[in-house]
């Protein structure tokens, strides 16, 4: 007689009395045949199993648990008691189980694939031959703890809630299959294929995915802790706010993968833990990990070992990388908008176009690191564009506007800025440093390409690190300048006037605070040539707030103040002394001219020369010097003659010069 328990799984009371058994008991002529291929004495070599290629159903597969003996006991094994490890599971080896019902069965110590010791004098075939046919298969809520399915195919099988613990399950196939909440602690899951399949947050700590393929599979929520992905295939793979704490990812391949809000603390990107590889894979070399174009926003990264990574192009928006080890990383283009960089170790890591605004590096050590910009070698950019149509040919230089540092990070030896026409190796990058120059769009001919500048910086928070260690020759200009100066944006449009107004603000803001910073380390000469620049770029800003904004009240002053200051001294030292002899020289010429009684007159070049070297030209000398100063008393020019108010113009001109000099020498000298 026939029931239905609540699930509508129809269910049978018969002797056996198992609340899994759901099917009417097998006739016995069904018996005798099973019986029958049971007795067949298994040969790998010739592939012969006892239901290798037999069509197998849920009511023979409850008949052969009911019957099972192994010397050890009887009936299904209970993987909760220890004792009942021991025993030997069914063997269904090559039988044919696709699209069978097997949900909730006992199917613990399975014997479904060839074991470990037989695989080792197995070829590929035979062990195929072994395998058990689990396609479309419904394994919702089965016991296969420690079953043998090496090779099986279970693709577009269900195994929600499925438990897999201890099982082997190498070259599995999963394809397509649904392991959501699935356990699979602890199992053997070398070379497994999962491509496109659910895992959506199956617990798989510890278990082994070594060269394991988990393309465009969903592992959201996922519990990995210390699972072993070397050389794992996880390209397009969805991890969102999967748990991968100390996980062995050294060699995987994730390009392209969503991380996003995974917890990755302490994960072994770089084969830098103790191996817990099998004495089969013990010998293979481990891979470099690919992360490139992953999503990483909001992960949890911290101390976790990147050395020698390839994350270019990554998105690690808020990430947590405190303490994180990234040793001659790759991180061009990577985008690290306020991310936690805290004591994180970048020494030699390639940071050409990666966002690092908002970005807290304190005491983070960026030695020897690379800021500065980066054309892309032709192979490195084939692959990128493989994955990205648009990712670009030239990268510029880091962009740390609003970043934190302290006292504690370490810039020694960081390269902020590639000089004009230089190339420039560093170990291990996949990048091709021959060129500063790019294409702007929209413009042509040489006028297209331009230099990238250096690192910007607007708003940096310094915070007293050491800018000593720098060498800030190279700099000829901030990136934030390199900007404000481009009148079209990288798509090729036009900039609006207000963002050109906006970033000049922001040019000239990054200048003056770098120069403050500088100063205040007692580098004068450096924070000098920025606050030129500074100065330069204000100019600038005026004339436009000026002519776009109609601000000419407000600016026409400052403008005008701007530009004889620029004329007069330049900002520079030598420029004074320059703007101080032209002065002199200028005024003595037209004394020469004024004085009484007239000139000879000049008629070729040699008297030119004997008038520069006469005793009237000499005495107008005096006279201009003198009245540059302020100390001119009586001029030998005739009464009322428009001449004698020369010299009070030339003394007030000298008593702005000196003004200006006075102010430089002493900020020059006691840094005010």
């Amino acid at each position: 007689m026939k029931h239905f328990n609540k699930a509508g799984h129809s269910s049978t009371k018969g002797a056996s009395g198992e609340p899994w058994c759901r099917e009417q008991v097998v006739d016995p002529a069904r018996q005798a045949y099973l019986k029958k291929q049971l007795a067949i004495t298994v040969d790998i070599t010739s592939g012969r199993f006892p239901f290798r290629g037999v069509k197998l159903s849920r009511a023979d597969v409850e008949w052969l648990l009911v019957t099972h003996t192994d010397g050890h006991g009887k009936g299904s094994i209970d993987w909760k008691f220890a004792n009942e490890r021991e025993r030997e599971g069914l063997d269904l080896r090559g039988a044919d189980l696709s699209q069978v019902d097997l949900s909730s069965l006992p199917l613990a110590c399975l014997r479904g694939g060839l074991t470990g010791d037989e695989r080792l004098h197995a070829s590929p075939e035979q062990a195929e031959a072994a395998a058990v046919n689990l396609r479309n298969a419904d394994l919702s809520e089965v016991h296969l703890e420690g079953a043998e399915l090496s090779y099986a195919c279970l693709m577009g099988a269900r195994l929600e809630q499925a438990h897999l613990e201890d099982s082997f399950l190498n070259r599995a196939h999963f394809e397509g299959a649904n392991l959501t909440h699935a356990h699979l602690e602890r199992a053997n899951l070398i070379e497994a294929s999962f491509e496109r399949a659910s895992l959506w947050e199956a617990q798989l700590q510890e278990s082994l995915l070594i060269d394991a393929n988990l393309t465009n599979a969903n592992l959201t929520l996922a519990q990995l802790q210390g699972a072993n992905l070397a050389r794992a295939m996880l390209k397009d793979t969805c991890l969102t706010k999967a748990h991968l704490e100390r996980a062995d990812l050294s060699g995987a391949n994730l390009k392209c993968a969503v991380l996003v809000g995974a917890h990755l603390e302490y994960a072994d990107f770089a084969g830098w833990h103790p191996p817990t590889l099998p004495p089969a894979e013990e010998g293979k070399e481990r891979q470099l990990t690919h992360l490139e174009l992953a999503d990483l926003s909001l992960a949890h990264l911290e101390g976790a070992f990147l050395t020698d990574a390839y994350l270019v192009g990554s998105i690690l928006i808020g990430a947590h990388l405190d303490h994180a080890v990234l040793v001659g990383a790759k991180l061009m283009g990577a985008k690290f908008q306020l991310a936690d960089l805290k004591e994180a170790s970048l020494e030699q890591t390639n940071l050409a176009g990666a966002d690092l605004r908002q970005t807290h590096l304190e005491g983070a050590n960026l030695r020897q690191a690379y800021l500065a910009s980066a054309d892309l070698s032709a192979e490195v950019l084939q692959s990128l564009r493989e994955l990205d149509s648009n990712f670009p040919e030239v990268l510029p230089p880091a962009d740390l506007r609003s970043a934190y540092f302290d006292s504690s990070t370490n810039l020694e030896g960081a390269i902020l800025s590639k000089k004009y026409g230089e190339s420039h190796s560093h170990r291990s990058f996949l990048v091709a440093l021959t060129n500063l120059k790019t294409t702007i769009p929209g413009q042509k001919g040489n006028k297209a390409k331009q230099e990238h500048g250096s690192i910007t910086l607007a708003d940096a928070n310094w915070n007293n690190v050491n800018f000593a260690v720098i060498d800030w020759a190279p700099i000829k200009h901030l990136g934030d300048e390199h900007i404000a100066l481009q009148k079209r944006s990288h798509d090729g449009h036009r900039k609006a006037k207000a963002i050109r107004i906006a970033e000049y603000e922001a040019a000239a803001r990054a200048n003056r605070q770098l120069a403050l910073a500088l100063e205040q380390q007692g580098m004068d000469e450096e924070a000098a040539r920025f606050a030129f620049k500074a100065q330069n770029l204000r100019r600038a800003l005026l004339w436009r707030q000026m002519v776009w904004q109609g601000k000419v009240a407000r600016t026409i002053l400052p403008y005008i103040f701007s530009w004889v200051l620029y004329i007069l001294a330049g900002y520079r030292m030598q420029r004074i002394l320059g703007a101080y002899i032209t002065l002199i020289v200028v005024f003595a010429v037209i004394y020469y001219f004024g004085m009484q009684p007239g000139p000879s007159p000049i008629t070729s070049v040699k008297d030119v020369v004997q008038s520069i070297f006469s005793q009237r030209f000499f005495e107008a000398i005096i006279i201009s010097i003198t009245a540059f100063h302020g100390r001119v008393f009586s001029t030998p020019f005739a009464a009322g003659a428009w001449l004698q108010s020369v010299p009070a113009f030339e003394a007030i001109c000298g008593f702005v010069l000196e003004g200006v000099f006075i102010a430089m020498l002493a900020k020059r000298l006691f840094g005010k």
